[in-house]
């Protein structure tokens, strides 16, 4: 189990300080993902890692989160996705600044969407 997955949008500067913290985080680079598309990109961060994604890809990442959610219910599967961060692009530390807000923050994530919005914050989509 890590504490995050970066997808191939996510500035590699980004793992290499967060992983000065001490978490654990692999990367769609440095796991040989890079090619993967989003919801490889998602599965892999579920059942490989047990980690929330992180993507700066609101848009896709909003609609894999509502086919998971209408399909688990459609098949009656119950596995759920590790969780799904999406933040706008920003400077590195910027972006484990706000990475670290959202952890430390103790709010659930399996299963759910949040995205970053300056200067609201953390928003759980619906």
């Amino acid at each position: 189990m890590s504490d995050l997955y970066l997808d191939h949008d996510v500035s590699a500067q980004v793992a290499v300080l967060l992983q000065a913290t001490g978490l654990d985080v692999p990367t769609a680079y440095n796991t040989g993902a890079a090619q993967a598309h989003d919801g490889e990109q998602l599965w892999l961060a579920t059942n490989m890692w047990s980690a929330p994604i992180i993507t700066h890809n609101g848009k896709d990442f909003r609609l894999l989160h509502q086919a998971w959610q209408l399909w688990a219910r459609v098949w009656s599967a119950s596995q759920e996705h590790a969780g799904i961060l999406v933040m706008p692009h920003a400077p590195p530390a910027l972006t484990v600044q706000r990475l670290r807000a959202f952890l430390d923050s103790g709010l659930a994530v399996r299963n759910l969407l949040y995205f970053y919005r300056p200067p609201r914050g953390w928003e759980r989509f619906p």
